[in-house]
């Protein structure tokens, strides 16, 4: 049954709240950082930062939240590795598409988090396959 599978420690609950510390320190550095560095990145302005940063804090508290509360169910863990992928494949468009237009600092810094968040995402999805394993 989907969604059954739970895990009170380990390593689903470790890649979780990894993840959730990991975009909440990324929402306070992006919101901290964002009228220095709009200019460097190409962007019009600093509010996208802003909100960019704002909503990873967000999400971030309430994963590490969700990471430390209760058992970890294996539909959390695979809703956080897909919502990964789909960070990966947004910074994937960005990047080909050229929209918005980034400086080669800007182009990097997408591509790095990209990368970092691939990272997450597999962790996650190998933490899953451990889950259905048991």
């Amino acid at each position: 049954m989907e969604g059954t599978n739970t895990s009170t420690t380990g390593l689903p609950r470790a890649v979780l709240l990894a993840d959730g510390v990991f975009c909440s320190l990324s929402g306070v550095i992006t919101m901290l950082a964002a009228r220095p560095t709009f200019d460097l990145f190409g962007l019009n302005g600093p509010a996208i930062l802003v909100v960019l940063g704002a909503g990873l804090l967000l999400y971030g508290g309430w994963l590490s939240w969700r990471a430390i509360d209760r058992p970890v169910k294996d539909s959390l863990v695979l809703a956080v590795a897909l919502l990964n992928v789909a960070w990966i494949a947004g910074s994937a468009l960005i990047l080909v598409s050229g929209v918005p237009a980034l400086t080669a600092e800007g182009k990097w810094t997408v591509g790095v988090v990209a990368v970092l968040v691939a990272f997450f995402a597999e962790a996650q999805f190998y933490a899953l396959w451990r889950m259905k394993r048991r």
